[in-house]
Protein backbone atom coordinates (compact mmCIF):
# COMPACT_ATOMS: atom_id res chain seq x y z
CA UNK A 1 0.00 0.00 0.00
CA UNK A 2 1.75 3.57 -0.74
CA UNK A 3 0.76 6.89 -0.02
CA UNK A 4 -1.51 7.57 -2.68
CA UNK A 5 -3.90 5.03 -1.90
CA UNK A 6 -7.24 5.99 -1.38
CA UNK A 7 -7.56 4.04 1.84
CA UNK A 8 -4.39 5.35 3.08
CA UNK A 9 -5.42 8.87 1.64
CA UNK A 10 -9.14 8.45 3.38
CA UNK A 11 -7.83 7.49 7.17
CA UNK A 12 -5.33 10.53 6.92
CA UNK A 13 -8.37 12.59 6.01
CA UNK A 14 -10.52 11.13 9.33
CA UNK A 15 -6.99 11.79 11.26
CA UNK A 16 -6.78 15.32 10.04
CA UNK A 17 -10.30 15.87 11.79
CA UNK A 18 -9.01 14.35 15.63
CA UNK A 19 -11.61 13.61 18.12
CA UNK A 20 -14.21 16.71 16.61
CA UNK A 21 -14.39 14.07 13.65
CA UNK A 22 -16.55 14.88 10.50
CA UNK A 23 -20.33 15.40 9.72
CA UNK A 24 -21.34 13.35 6.31
CA UNK A 25 -21.92 16.49 4.13
CA UNK A 26 -17.84 17.36 5.04
CA UNK A 27 -16.78 13.92 3.78
CA UNK A 28 -19.35 14.08 0.47
CA UNK A 29 -17.33 17.35 0.21
CA UNK A 30 -13.83 16.04 0.89
CA UNK A 31 -14.38 13.16 -1.80
CA UNK A 32 -16.35 14.93 -4.55
CA UNK A 33 -12.76 16.72 -4.67
CA UNK A 34 -10.66 13.47 -4.89
CA UNK A 35 -10.03 12.09 -8.94
CA UNK A 36 -10.56 8.30 -7.60
CA UNK A 37 -14.17 8.90 -6.23
CA UNK A 38 -15.99 10.39 -8.97
CA UNK A 39 -18.02 7.30 -9.86
CA UNK A 40 -20.81 6.46 -7.99
CA UNK A 41 -18.82 2.56 -7.12
CA UNK A 42 -16.42 4.39 -5.52
CA UNK A 43 -18.30 6.84 -3.55
CA UNK A 44 -20.14 3.55 -2.63
CA UNK A 45 -16.70 1.68 -1.60
CA UNK A 46 -15.48 4.90 0.44
CA UNK A 47 -18.67 5.10 2.38
CA UNK A 48 -18.71 1.35 3.22
CA UNK A 49 -15.14 2.17 4.76
CA UNK A 50 -16.76 5.02 6.75
CA UNK A 51 -18.44 2.61 7.87
CA UNK A 52 -16.17 0.18 9.04
CA UNK A 53 -13.22 2.68 10.38
CA UNK A 54 -15.49 5.32 12.13
CA UNK A 55 -17.62 5.47 14.65
CA UNK A 56 -21.01 7.66 14.47
CA UNK A 57 -21.13 9.78 17.54
CA UNK A 58 -24.17 11.67 16.07
CA UNK A 59 -27.01 10.43 14.47
CA UNK A 60 -30.24 11.82 13.92
CA UNK A 61 -32.62 14.64 11.96
CA UNK A 62 -30.17 13.31 8.71
CA UNK A 63 -27.03 14.84 10.47
CA UNK A 64 -24.82 12.41 11.09
CA UNK A 65 -21.26 13.14 12.80
CA UNK A 66 -18.17 10.35 12.68
CA UNK A 67 -14.96 10.10 14.09
CA UNK A 68 -11.71 7.25 13.53
CA UNK A 69 -11.92 4.47 15.15
CA UNK A 70 -8.73 3.70 17.54
CA UNK A 71 -7.80 0.29 15.81
CA UNK A 72 -7.45 2.17 12.36
CA UNK A 73 -5.94 5.10 13.95
CA UNK A 74 -3.63 3.09 14.69
CA UNK A 75 -3.02 1.02 11.94
CA UNK A 76 -2.34 4.29 10.04
CA UNK A 77 0.69 5.39 12.95
CA UNK A 78 1.97 2.03 11.83
CA UNK A 79 1.86 2.95 8.12
CA UNK A 80 3.41 6.25 8.67
CA UNK A 81 5.91 4.48 10.78
CA UNK A 82 6.80 1.75 8.15
CA UNK A 83 7.44 4.51 5.76
CA UNK A 84 9.81 6.72 8.01
CA UNK A 85 11.73 3.42 8.65
CA UNK A 86 11.84 2.65 4.56
CA UNK A 87 13.17 6.16 4.10
CA UNK A 88 15.91 5.67 7.05
CA UNK A 89 17.05 2.30 5.49
CA UNK A 90 17.16 3.40 2.01
CA UNK A 91 19.67 6.48 4.01
CA UNK A 92 21.63 3.80 6.02
CA UNK A 93 21.99 1.75 2.49
CA UNK A 94 23.11 4.67 0.88
CA UNK A 95 25.44 5.61 3.81
CA UNK A 96 26.67 2.22 3.84
CA UNK A 97 27.50 1.98 0.12
CA UNK A 98 29.54 5.13 0.85
CA UNK A 99 31.54 4.05 3.52
CA UNK A 100 32.85 0.80 1.38
CA UNK A 101 33.77 2.90 -1.11
CA UNK A 102 35.94 4.76 0.53
CA UNK A 103 36.92 1.71 2.49
CA UNK A 104 38.28 0.73 -0.94
CA UNK A 105 39.54 3.66 -2.06
CA UNK A 106 41.89 3.51 0.89
CA UNK A 107 42.98 0.16 0.47
CA UNK A 108 43.67 0.58 -3.03
CA UNK A 109 46.15 3.77 -1.98
CA UNK A 110 47.63 2.03 0.76
CA UNK A 111 48.43 -0.92 -2.19
CA UNK A 112 49.73 1.78 -4.47
CA UNK A 113 51.84 3.75 -1.26
CA UNK A 114 53.58 0.09 -0.46
CA UNK A 115 54.01 -0.75 -3.96
CA UNK A 116 56.02 2.55 -4.63
CA UNK A 117 57.78 2.31 -1.28
CA UNK A 118 59.40 -1.60 -2.43
CA UNK A 119 60.32 0.07 -6.02
CA UNK A 120 61.22 3.01 -5.30
CA UNK A 121 65.61 2.75 -5.27
CA UNK A 122 66.97 3.25 -1.11
CA UNK A 123 69.81 5.50 -1.48
CA UNK A 124 72.10 6.29 1.53
CA UNK A 125 74.08 9.46 1.92
CA UNK A 126 77.91 8.73 3.15
CA UNK A 127 77.38 11.10 5.74
CA UNK A 128 74.46 9.25 7.09
CA UNK A 129 76.54 6.03 7.26
CA UNK A 130 79.27 7.51 9.09
CA UNK A 131 76.82 9.00 11.82
CA UNK A 132 75.51 5.91 12.28
CA UNK A 133 79.06 4.16 13.18
CA UNK A 134 80.41 7.31 15.36
CA UNK A 135 76.98 6.51 17.25
CA UNK A 136 77.19 3.26 17.71
CA UNK A 137 80.78 3.30 19.03
CA UNK A 138 79.99 5.32 21.36
CA UNK A 139 77.12 2.89 22.81
CA UNK A 140 78.21 1.43 26.33
CA UNK A 141 78.67 -1.97 26.16
CA UNK A 142 75.87 -4.44 26.89
CA UNK A 143 76.33 -7.47 29.31
CA UNK A 144 75.83 -10.99 27.56
CA UNK A 145 72.91 -12.59 28.18
CA UNK A 146 73.87 -16.20 27.36
CA UNK A 147 73.25 -17.90 30.80
CA UNK A 148 76.74 -18.99 31.03
CA UNK A 149 79.51 -17.27 33.53
CA UNK A 150 81.83 -15.32 31.61
CA UNK A 151 85.23 -15.36 33.81
CA UNK A 152 86.24 -11.99 35.74
CA UNK A 153 88.43 -9.45 33.69
CA UNK A 154 91.36 -9.10 34.75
Amino acid sequence: MDEKSIFIRLLKYWESKGIEGFSSREFKEWAASQPDLQTQEARLRARRLVEECCECVERGSNREHFILKSEYYFRLVEFQELAESRIASKAANRNAIGAMVISVLAIGFSVFASYKQLTTEVTINPDQVAQIVKAVRQLPAVPSTSGTKQPPSP
